[in-house]
């Protein structure tokens, strides 16, 4: 009789145990995707959709980050600078064609709150030939660009890291760049 009672309720223990880890694979699957939809409530757009460069031969681009997720993100990226990169559509693919020397990046990144936005100016010189952060040439400049940010859902001052968000998610409306 004392044998049945025991394995009666290991079997009960190993039950309870199952049924409770599978509460919690439930509940993190559902958070989870509560929280990669809700992420998709930030953006990037900038000014314009189309840029020629300036008198003084510069491509200027004024771009917002807005934060319509329910949590703070954490912006980083080289010096004064928050462009991270800018890349080319080449066909089905995009192509990096322009990134700040990266010398180190931001001890304190910017604090994104839910519900703030954030306006960034760009002044960048041309041709390319004469500024090392340009990856493509002068003849490329011409076509469908968008921006890149370093974009975080979560970071930990400690180890200067976090949870980068996926690439599309972190890339502005495309726009044309015209000479």
């Amino acid at each position: 009789m004392k044998t049945n009672h025991v394995r009666i309720t290991g079997a009960c223990l190993l039950l309870g145990l199952f049924c409770a880890g599978c509460s919690l694979a439930e509940s993190a699957d559902s958070d989870s995707g509560a929280s990669a939809s809700n992420l998709a409530n930030f953006r990037i757009e900038t000014d314009q959709a189309v840029y020629q460069p300036t008198s003084e031969n510069f491509i200027e681009i004024a771009y917002t980050l807005i934060n319509n997720t329910d949590q703070t993100l954490y912006i980083t990226g080289p010096n004064a600078h928050l462009l991270s990169r800018m890349s080319k559509r080449v066909g089905d693919e995009w192509v990096l064609a322009f990134q700040y020397p990266i010398l180190d990046r931001l001890a304190f990144p910017l604090q994104l709150e839910s519900g703030e936005s954030h306006t960034q100016q760009l002044r960048i010189p041309l041709p390319a030939g004469e500024f090392n952060a340009w990856e493509i040439e002068d003849e490329a400049i011409e076509g469908i660009f968008r921006i890149q940010e370093q974009i975080y859902s979560r970071w930990d001052q400690e180890t200067v890291s976090g949870d980068l968000l996926p690439e599309e998610q972190r890339a502005s409306n495309t726009f044309e760049i015209r000479r």
